[in-house]
C-alpha cells in the first residue's frame, strides 16, 4: 500500500502544505475537532502541524523540544 501511495502522484500529500493547529490539552478532541472542521479540504491534505497551549515544543511524532 505504501508503494501505491508514495508514487501515484494524485495519492501523494502536496508538500509544502501545513496545517498548525494549537489545541488545549484539556479538551484535546474538542479542540482539535473544531479547528479542523474550520479548514478546506485543500488545507487537510498536507501535513497537520499540533501544538499545545502553554507547552513549548511542537508534536511530531512525538513531542520534541
Amino acid at each position: 500500500k505504501k508503494f501505491i501511495f508514495r508514487n501515484h502522484p494524485k495519492l501523494r500529500k502536496q508538500s509544502g502544505r501545513r496545517v498548525h493547529i494549537e489545541v488545549d490539552r484539556t479538551h484535546l478532541f474538542q479542540g482539535s475537532y473544531n479547528q479542523l472542521m474550520s479548514r478546506t479540504i485543500r488545507e487537510l491534505e498536507g501535513k497537520i502541524q499540533v501544538s499545545f497551549i502553554n507547552e513549548p515544543g511542537y508534536d511530531a511524532g512525538g513531542l520534541r523540544r
